[in-house]
């Protein structure tokens, strides 16, 4: 079978588009993710799981909610510049 080099390079091409999206959120993520990261521990605080439980649930959690929120925030008008 004949490989297509042309989805070859449209892969390429995605995936590039996929990091430099991510790589102008990763600064609104950065600014955002110690206040989620805050109000996450408060929220779990009564819940046991373990140490390393709480520090897998709120990590993965925080990471999600950090790029959604700063994807959200970038849709105001104006912030785009800042973050």
């Amino acid at each position: 079978m004949k490989r297509l080099l042309y989805l070859d390079n449209l892969k390429v091409c995605l995936t590039v588009l996929v990091i430099f999206h991510h790589a102008a959120q990763a600064y609104g993520a950065y600014i955002v993710h110690l206040l989620l990261m805050i109000a996450l521990q408060n929220a779990v605080d009564g819940i046991w799981m373990g140490a390393f439980g709480k520090f897998m649930f709120i990590g993965v959690i925080n990471t999600i909610a950090s790029f959604g929120l700063t994807w959200l925030l970038r849709m105001i008008p104006g912030v785009k510049k800042v973050l």
